[in-house]
């Protein structure tokens, strides 16, 4: 009998449910075989790890007579404690420590309770720590046996180790929390526990000022406080008759800075000819101590936080809101050198990128736990810290989406097909965008849409030049050419979409600038351009032509 098309397509499905079935069978078979070898590669060349599998209490009391308990053992190169931890019973490892085992000894980059707790064994975890097991050790990663505890998800053994001192706050060098990293492997109830126990057992918290105007005259100002000791959080406030404008407001509430407030805000402009020096900075997001670290290091500003570069211009892309702590110092700091830079006869440019826009539309889902937990503590909104009634909300809302300095463009995450298709020049975007920052009940402002603006293809999304996915299509390198002829540019700077280092694409046309310092343990990187001429930066002060 033939096989006709139905009968061919079953035959097929069975064959391939077949071999499916098959292939299967052969990976457990090798991981099985994979597993016994690592194990016999564990206790191979000494007897004593049988005595430890068995329990054999009296021969390990001859064996440890005549060998050094903390020594390490087998081809894997383990201590009899750590191989206890991984493999024997509950009074195997007890009997160990008892017998004088070191319980802080690292074997394989790890002390016994990151061993312990990284398999949720809270028992052992118990045994190490009741026989003074250092709970807040750390690995060459700054990985602490909480944080291996909340990757494994074990909600016994992290309540114990909380219970038991385990620092809450500690960072690794992924700058992840315990939290963050039981969020990141899924483990929601671990995940709520310690966030609730966060609220609890806050840090000190010192944050602000946050100025208004109150009339014409007089401005109110607050600083968020929380101090742990006494577990209370409250607002801290002041306000003052500005007799003279600017008016120079002293910093109070532990706050020596000060702070020159105008009553007067107008837009910054968006073009600029015949500069001789440019600097380039991307995404800060509230890293405001290693932002200090880099402008002291590259001769922008000195000890006190003043500014020293002259007339050279300096460019952030965008992103200073969200994921980090010192959002609000960073602000300021910027906003006070705009001022002084201005004064030299310099500039400083704060450009807006999508995190700002997020912020100033009430949309707060990368808003770092600290300041969450500290606005949820006095039932206030953190987006309304900044509204436009506000001295730095005013000056955001004032900020240019689109610069251009000689024939560079710097945009936060870059210029789409969509844009250029509007006819839009780069005075007109920043007006756009203006407007809808302003009233963001509207969703035209003349015949301009909203989406085309602030959607996933404006200048505050769009990841065409580096991504290549079901979201965004790689630009091809024509159209990039065409959209820089319509802005008479040479090349355009973008943060935004992360790089491991300051790259330059589409034969230096682009330059991706987000190296993600603020969360992925890497220096901070910029680029600086003297008379057309790039050198790449970094936190050290060092300067070398880029390549």
């Amino acid at each position: 009998m033939p096989w006709n098309t139905p009968c061919l397509s079953i035959k097929i499905c069975y064959l391939s449910n077949l071999i499916y079935l098959i292939l299967k069978l052969l990976f457990q078979i090798i991981l099985i075989c994979i597993l016994i070898g690592q194990t016999s590669t564990v206790k191979a060349g000494d007897p004593v790890f049988q005595y430890l599998d068995n329990g054999d209490f009296d021969r390990l009391e001859s064996y440890l007579a005549d060998h050094d308990i903390n020594a390490l053992y087998g081809d894997s190169a383990s201590t009899l404690l750590v191989y206890s931890i991984l493999y024997s019973k509950n009074r195997v490892t007890s009997y160990l420590i008892d017998k004088g085992a070191d319980v802080n000894q690292f074997v394989n980059g790890k002390s016994p309770v990151m061993h312990a707790a990284g398999k949720g064994m809270k028992k052992k975890v118990d045994m190490l720590v009741s026989h003074q097991a250092a709970i807040n050790a750390l690995d060459s990663a700054h990985n602490s046996c909480l944080i291996y505890a909340t990757r494994y998800g074990d909600l016994k053994t992290v309540k114990y180790l909380v219970r038991n001192g385990a620092a809450l706050n500690h960072k690794n060098k992924d700058k992840s929390t315990a939290y963050d990293e039981s969020v990141s492997h899924y483990h929601s109830e671990v995940s709520k526990y310690l966030r609730d126990e966060y609220v609890k057992n806050l840090p000190d918290f010192h944050d602000g000022p946050y100025i208004s105007w109150k009339g014409r005259r007089r401005i109110k100002a607050f600083y968020l406080v929380h101090d742990s000791l006494r577990q209370t959080t409250s607002r801290q406030k002041a306000s003052f008759r500005a007799d003279t404008n600017p008016f120079l407001m002293k910093g109070f509430s532990q706050d020596s800075m000060e702070y020159r407030i105008s009553t007067y805000r107008e837009n910054p402009a968006d073009q600029f000819k015949g500069v001789t020096q440019i600097m380039v900075l991307g995404d800060i997001h509230g890293c405001y101590d290693s932002l200090l670290i880099f402008l002291r290091s590259n001769g922008v500003m000195d000890a006190n936080l003043n500014w020293i570069w002259g007339t050279g211009h300096l460019v952030f892309l965008g992103d200073i809101f969200d994921r980090g702590e010192k959002v609000t110092e960073a602000l300021w700091l910027i906003y006070r050198l705009e001022g002084q830079a201005a004064e030299a006869g310099g500039a400083v440019h704060l450009i807006l990128g999508n995190h700002e826009i997020m912020i100033l539309n009430h949309k707060e889902s990368y808003v770092a736990d600290k300041y969450k937990l500290m606005a949820d503590k006095l039932n206030i909104s953190y987006a309304n810290l900044f509204t436009k009634r506000t001295i730095l909300g005013q000056w955001l809302r004032s900020k240019n989406t689109i610069l251009k300095i000689n024939d560079h463009l710097f945009v936060h995450a870059g210029l789409s097909p969509d844009i250029l298709n509007t006819g839009l020049n780069i005075h007109d975007i920043n007006s756009h965008v203006r407007y809808f920052l302003n009233h963001p009940d509207r969703e035209f402002h003349g015949e301009i849409n909203l989406n085309i603006i602030l959607g996933t293809n404006g200048p505050f999304w769009y990841r065409g030049y580096l991504e290549n996915n079901h979201d965004y299509k790689l630009l091809p390198e024509p159209e990039l050419t065409e959209i820089l002829a319509a802005f008479q540019a040479s090349r355009i700077f973008v943060g935004h979409t992360n790089v491991k280092k300051i790259t330059s694409i589409y034969h230096d046309k682009v330059y991706a600038m987000d190296v993600p310092f603020y969360s992925n343990g890497l220096n901070m990187q910029g680029i600086t351009i003297e008379n057309d001429v790039i050198y790449l930066l970094n936190s050290s002060g060092d300067k070398k032509k880029f390549k």
